[in-house]
Formats: structure tokens, C-alpha cells, sequence
């Protein structure tokens, strides 16, 4: 495989994933995941991992999602790539969460994760893990604890100039209803 094939490979699971065809966006990602391997780009593999999982968490399989962001978080911490290293942490949070229903380990995860995008000053990092934090608090039932995060993740939208997440997120503080989106409905 050639750069040019990593590229196209790259690509199309890009678009595959934006589209929701996430059994085949996975099967893309691993072919980037091979050649990453292959010419040691350790970067590359992290950032397969990360997709690949996130295929998985949305294929609603749990247990292949959890091995592929635990790689990530490994791989991540042994080059010292913080960024990845915290998003590993928010996609173990919501697998840990989901698949176990282990919300103080999730929070762990998400605490540590806030703690290091708050140091590198990454403020799209914090809109995730701040989303994922108000959601996790909604479905516990917890909606002052939701709203505080879903408040905090309208303010990093604004930050990063993603209107459309700002306005969104200041509509979720708002809303006082429970709501569990449908990757987190039990299986």
C-alpha cells in the first residue's frame, strides 16, 4: 500500500463514517491501521484505533471498542501524545458506561480527560468531553449535573466558533427532560 492508498483508505472511512456505515468505515480504518502499523507511524495508529472503536461503540460492539481505545490510551501514553490520550479516555467512558453501566469509572475517565484538554488548552476536546460528561448525567438522572455540562460545552462551541453546537448545547441545558440518545440504549 502506498501513501496515496493510506490516503484513499483514510478518506473513504472519513465518508463512510459520516454516513453512518460504520460496519464498513471500520473495515476502511483498518486498512489505514495496517499500513500505519506497517511504516510505524505511531500517530496514524492511534488515530486508527480511536476510529476503529468508535465504529465498534456505534456497531454497538462493546467489547471490540473497549480493546481499540484501550490500545489508543497505551499507544498514546507511551509517546506522550496527550491530545489522544485524553480522547481515549472520553471513548472509555462511554463504553465503560455503556456496556457496564460503570459510572464512576466513566467519570474517572472523563474527569482525567477534562484535566488534560483544560492543560493544553483544547477547547473542541473539552466540548467532547464536556457532551459526553452531560450526557452520561442525564441518563443518570441528574439534570442539574447534565445542564452544568451541557452550560460548559455551549461555552467551548462558542470558543471554537461552532455556532450550531453552542445553540444546541444552550437548548440541552435548557431542556429539563430526560433524554437518552440511541447508542445508549441497552442492547
Amino acid at each position: 500500500m502506498s501513501t496515496n492508498d493510506l490516503d484513499l483508505h483514510l478518506d473513504q472511512g472519513v465518508q463512510l463514517y459520516r454516513n453512518s456505515q460504520y460496519k464498513q468505515a471500520s473495515i476502511a480504518f483498518q486498512q489505514v491501521l495496517n499500513y500505519a502499523k506497517k511504516t510505524d507511524n505511531q500517530k496514524a495508529i492511534i488515530y486508527s484505533y480511536l476510529a476503529i472503536g468508535d465504529c465498534y461503540f456505534y456497531l454497538r460492539n462493546f467489547d471490540d471498542a473497549l480493546s481499540h481505545f484501550v490500545s489508543a490510551r497505551i499507544l498514546s501514553e507511551q509517546i506522550h501524545d496527550e491530545n489522544n490520550h485524553a480522547l481515549s479516555l472520553v471513548n472509555l467512558a462511554k463504553v465503560v458506561f455503556v456496556k457496564e453501566g460503570h459510572i464512576s469509572q466513566a467519570g474517572y475517565y472523563l474527569m482525567e480527560a477534562i484535566q488534560i484538554f483544560n492543560e493544553l488548552n483544547d477547547n473542541l476536546g473539552l466540548l467532547y468531553a464536556y457532551c459526553i460528561s452531560g450526557e452520561l448525567e442525564t441518563n443518570q438522572g441528574n439534570s442539574e449535573a447534565a445542564k452544568e455540562y451541557f452550560e460548559r460545552a455551549s461555552i467551548m462551541a462558542q470558543l471554537s466558533n461552532k455556532e450550531h453546537l453552542q445553540e444546541y448545547f444552550s437548548r440541552r441545558a435548557e431542556d429539563r427532560h430526560i433524554y437518552i440518545p440511541s447508542h445508549f440504549m441497552s442492547q
